[in-house]
C-alpha cells in the first residue's frame, strides 16, 4: 500500500509556484504597459488631429476673405514656405477666431516661426495692431503651393489671385507622419470661386 503524505508542500513545489506566478505577474504589467502606450498613442493622434482640424478651419477662413489688393501688386506674395495677403475682416455678428476686426482689411501672412511653429499674423489698422495665432507647434515641414490654371507653382508673383493654394506640412517626432495636404480654393472677387 502507497502512503501520502499530507503534512505539506516539499520546497520543489514551492520554488515553481513562486516561479509560475512570478511570470504571471511580468506578463500582466507587460500587457499594462502595452495598454497605456497604445493609450497614450491614441490621444496625441487624437490630439494631433484635432489641432489639424482647427487650424485647417482657420486658413481656410482666412484665404477664402483673401482680396486684391487696389493699390499694389501682386495681391499674394507666395514663397514655399509662406505667403502674405490682403484679406477682409469680419463682422462681429461673425463667429470665426480669424479677422476679428470691422475697420476694413487686415494683411494676414502665413508660416513657420523661428520655433518651427506653424503662424498665422494679422495686422490691423488702428488699434488692432498686431495678433498672431500658433495653429500648430512642432512643424517640421511647411510647403505650400499655388495652381496656376494648369500646374502647381512654389512661389507667387501674378498680379492676380491663384486659383487654388494647397498647404502641405510633415509634424516632428509623430512617427514622421505626414499629413494629407489641405487644397483651399480662394474665392474671386464678387463672391465667385
Amino acid at each position: 500500500m502507497i502512503k501520502v503524505r499530507s503534512d505539506g508542500f516539499t520546497l520543489i513545489e514551492v520554488l515553481v509556484t513562486i516561479v509560475v506566478l512570478g511570470l504571471l505577474g511580468i506578463s500582466l504589467l507587460q500587457v499594462t504597459r502595452i495598454g497605456m502606450a497604445a493609450w497614450d498613442g491614441a490621444g496625441r493622434r487624437q490630439r494631433d488631429l484635432m489641432l489639424a482640424e482647427a487650424a485647417e478651419r482657420t486658413l481656410r477662413d482666412a484665404i477664402g476673405r483673401m482680396i486684391p489688393r487696389a493699390d499694389e501688386t501682386p495681391p499674394l506674395l507666395g514663397t514655399p514656405g509662406s505667403m502674405a495677403f490682403r484679406a477682409r475682416g469680419q463682422d462681429a455678428a461673425e463667429s470665426s477666431s480669424f479677422g476679428k476686426r470691422g475697420d476694413g482689411p487686415i494683411d494676414v501672412s502665413v508660416g513657420l516661426d523661428a520655433s518651427n511653429r506653424l503662424v498665422l499674423r494679422e495686422l490691423g489698422k488702428g488699434q488692432a495692431g498686431l495678433q498672431e495665432s500658433v495653429l500648430m507647434d512642432a512643424v517640421e515641414r511647411l510647403i505650400i503651393g499655388y495652381w496656376r490654371g494648369d500646374a502647381w507653382s512654389s512661389d507667387w508673383r501674378s498680379d492676380h489671385l491663384p486659383r487654388l493654394i494647397r498647404l502641405e506640412y510633415r509634424l516632428r517626432g509623430r512617427e514622421g507622419r505626414q499629413w494629407p495636404a489641405m487644397i483651399i480654393a480662394v474665392r474671386r472677387s464678387g463672391g465667385d470661386r
